[in-house]
């Protein structure tokens, strides 16, 4: 055969070729050379394959590519190429197109299968596989590859992803990730969960009780949620864009301390207070100055500053509890230091010393 397993006509259906050396010749069939003329006879053939010598039945010639074996003509390529050996244009030949995934071997007497990276009927296809093998059996691009386990697509080159097959998983509680090395699932717990080490699964952390919160504790208190948790503001804040502000209750009602007498409002962190004015003092006392009455049964009263010079007054001077100093009764009087205590603070009638303060007058 021809090395694209072709069975060529070297000689006339009624000889037999001889091989020799570098060549070959054609000899006459001695089934077909009784009278001389060597003329085919097709009545001494069955089977189209296998022709008998009418002298001698022993003496056969085997035609269109059979061979003899045994006094019985069989297809040459029938031990060469099994399962791909079939008659073609009259002759029998290796028919390696017939399946795809064979090619002609160098010499066309049989069929091998493709290379690695070939496929498709005789072998003529390249494969462009990137994680997975060439399927030699293709017969177009999309079969041409077996994907390795995690991979897809027509060549291969995409990763499957298993987390969008697996709906096993709780997504609420936990991540699904594929891992790259393996393509494996690999799952994480969500922020605001973490393994529990009983059970191995994802439960809700309590930020709260851990410390893992972000809240300011000055004005604000955390408050555990499924998952996360909240910075709820404390009374006296509110939440703007996220942040606990203070109210400045003074500013949002200007009548805030008008059920107290003598008071102005103050606004503190969280709250506000209500303070008694100037020269007032809760219940008058002097060391109770600018008081907070707030949500007390207090009163502002004037202060009374007689402690500041009780006992320190001579007459006709008396202790103010206005001013807590001693006082004369009119701006007539001189208030002095009085001569026998210099602790002590009286007044000298007008033309002293001529004139003095005898008790009454």
């Amino acid at each position: 055969p021809n090395i694209d397993g072709t069975y060529p006509f070297r000689c006339d259906v009624s000889q037999v070729c001889i091989d020799t050396i570098g060549n070959f010749t054609c000899e006459c069939s001695p089934v077909f050379n009784t009278t001389g003329t060597c003329i085919f006879n097709s009545s001494l053939c069955v089977n189209n394959n296998t022709c008998t010598s009418p002298i001698d039945p022993n003496v056969i010639s085997c035609l269109y590519g059979t061979v003899n074996r045994n006094n019985t003509c069989i297809p040459w390529c029938n031990s060469t190429c099994p399962g791909f050996c079939e008659r073609t244009n009259g002759y029998y030949q290796c028919n390696c197109m017939k399946w795809p995934g064979f090619q002609y071997t160098s010499d066309g007497k049989s069929c091998s299968g493709c290379g690695n990276r070939n496929y498709g009927y005789g072998c003529n296809e390249s494969c462009q596989c990137n994680f997975g093998t060439c399927n030699p059996n293709a017969t177009n691009v999309n079969q041409s590859c077996t994907c390795n386990s995690g991979y897809t697509e027509i060549f291969c080159d995409k990763r499957i992803d298993i987390c969008a097959l697996n709906n096993t998983y709780d997504s609420t509680i936990e991540d699904c990730i594929t891992d790259p090395n393996d393509g494996d699932a690999v799952y994480i717990c969500r922020p605001g969960y973490a393994i529990d080490s009983t059970t191995g699964n994802c439960t809700d952390v309590n930020e709260c009780a851990n410390n893992q919160s972000y809240c300011n504790v000055e004005v604000s208190s955390c408050m555990n949620t499924i998952g996360s948790y909240l910075c709820n503001c404390l009374s006296g804040y509110q939440s703007v864009n996220g942040s606990c502000i203070d109210i400045n209750e003074c500013a949002v009602n200007a009548s805030a301390c008008s059920v107290y007498n003598n008071t102005y409002c103050v606004n503190i962190k969280g709250s506000y207070e209500c303070r008694c004015n100037f020269n007032y003092a809760i219940g008058g006392d002097y060391t109770q100055l600018y008081g907070n009455v707030l949500n007390t049964n207090e009163l502002c009263l004037p202060i009374n500053y007689t402690s500041f010079c009780a006992n320190q007054c001579m007459p006709p001077a008396t202790c103010s509890g206005t001013t807590g100093r001693c006082e004369c009764p009119s701006s007539n009087y001189t208030l002095v230091n009085y001569a026998l205590n210099d602790t002590l603070q009286t007044c000298q009638c007008p033309g002293h010393p001529f004139i003095y303060f005898n008790g009454t007058s």
